[in-house]
């Protein structure tokens, strides 16, 4: 329930990285020795991970301060079948694991937010290159290396963050070297790369779209590792504050994660000022409107197009959005207009005409992002909106509602 209206004003701290730390406890399979990990988000699709892992008989530990601890000795089963493999998408990040640890695996079709098709042929098609073979019964992935991953070389079609990532993951034990060509750089696919570095992998080119890895025979962790911070919550308190004005400082932020963000918000009118790991933001009228295209990293990031769609649907003149990555990632957009928005979408294109003020509403989140979205126009409409659905909002942001709450939102549980 959001009594919208406020402006914001306040400091943010900014979580660990969801996305990398989803495909880091995959890849921890991987070690030896218990991993430690830092700044780990509490949200629930970490806890869901967890529960996978806890069927396959791994140990794991997690504090309040997100400190969280993985005993991958203790993991005993190949087979990743649990029920909440449904609603990961980054569950998938477990055939790498299995494979690159046991040879061998199973794992249920993989799920995740209904934001359009999102295929794993790019997955299998690369661990074929590694010599795995792979079969689909039913609503489950078998598959089987016959022995020795051996290295390969690899283009793929699209760079895919999530078959970079799993392809990562499986190459870094594998015998010889294994070449990603068109490889994903997104931040957590760096942060992934980064953790299998610090554990003994060996990976040159991360970042790049060429990532070379030269299999080890182990992976042993020294030292904890800390997650870096999720540049895609930073960008969304950032455009909280476009939507809703006033002024904020985020702490805890990677500045060249957000590049593209920071530049396209100034360019509509925030005053943006950078230092260290610090991010502050003004926003005092309505800002202008723009043209936004999404695309792989350093491009603009899908994850954070449902919440600038809510962002130009209050600026001042005709914004486009094209979506390049997910083909139904405008599902929040009735929502938007049901609050008085005018926004007409034209296949992968959103035309969106700003309007002065939008109208508090019962509204209904449908997936992670789009909920996020959500809230952020309800923050701007002046009156009170329930949202339903927030089960999917805090699935990637950690206390959303305590958060806001302290930068001077009246928001809270409703029920």
């Amino acid at each position: 329930m959001i009594n919208g209206g406020q402006r914001l004003k306040g400091e943010v701290i900014i979580s660990g990285s969801k996305n990398a730390t989803l495909a880091i406890i995959a890849a921890a399979c991987l070690c030896d020795s218990p991993v430690v990990l830092h700044n780990v988000p509490l949200i629930e699709d970490i806890f869901d991970m967890r529960e996978i892992l806890f069927s396959m008989g791994c140990k794991t530990h997690i504090d309040a301060h997100g400190v969280m601890v993985i005993e991958p000795d203790t993991l005993n089963s190949c087979f990743a079948v649990h029920p909440k493999m449904k609603s990961i998408r980054a569950a998938s990040y477990f055939m790498g694991a299995l494979v690159g640890r046991f040879r061998i695996g199973c794992v249920s079709m993989p799920g995740g937010c209904k934001i359009g098709s999102r295929p794993i042929n790019y997955h299998l098609d690369g661990f074929e290159a590694l010599g795995v073979k792979s079969r689909i019964v039913e609503d489950k992935i078998f598959l089987n290396a016959y022995g020795d991953l051996i290295g390969g070389d690899i283009t793929l079609p699209y760079p895919s963050v999530g078959a970079t990532v799993n392809l990562m993951i499986a190459a870094a034990l594998a015998k010889g070297k294994t070449v990603i060509k068109n490889a994903a750089a997104e931040p957590n696919v760096v942060d992934a790369a980064n953790f299998l570095v610090s554990v003994g992998a060996d990976i040159k080119g991360i970042g790049t779209p060429i990532v070379e890895i030269n299999g080890v025979k182990k992976l042993v962790q020294t030292s904890p590792y800390t997650i870096s911070p999720d540049h895609i919550e930073a960008g969304t308190f950032l455009i909280y504050c476009c939507i809703a004005g006033g002024e904020l400082t985020l702490k805890n932020t990677r500045l060249k994660d957000l590049e593209k963000v920071i530049a396209t918000l100034r360019e509509m009118g925030a005053k943006i000022i950078c230092e260290n790991n610090t991010i502050k933001i003004s926003c005092q009228g309505r800002l202008k409107a723009a043209h936004i295209t999404t695309g792989p990293h350093p491009e603009f990031p899908t994850d954070l197009q449902q919440l600038m769609l809510s962002l130009m649907a209050v600026c001042d003149g005709v914004s486009t959005i094209t979506e390049t990555v997910f083909e139904n990632r405008f599902q929040q957009a009735q929502e938007l207009n049901h609050m008085g928005a005018k926004i007409n979408i034209q296949g992968n294109t959103a035309v969106i005409e700003g309007v002065e003020k939008l109208n508090p509403s019962k509204l209904a989140a449908s997936d992670l992002r789009g909920g996020a979205a959500l809230v952020g126009a309800a923050l701007k409409a002046k009156g009170v909106s329930i949202i339903s659905g927030d089960n999917y909002i805090s699935r990637g942001y950690q206390d959303i509602v305590g958060k806001l709450s302290s930068v001077r939102a009246i928001i809270d549980y409703y029920g």
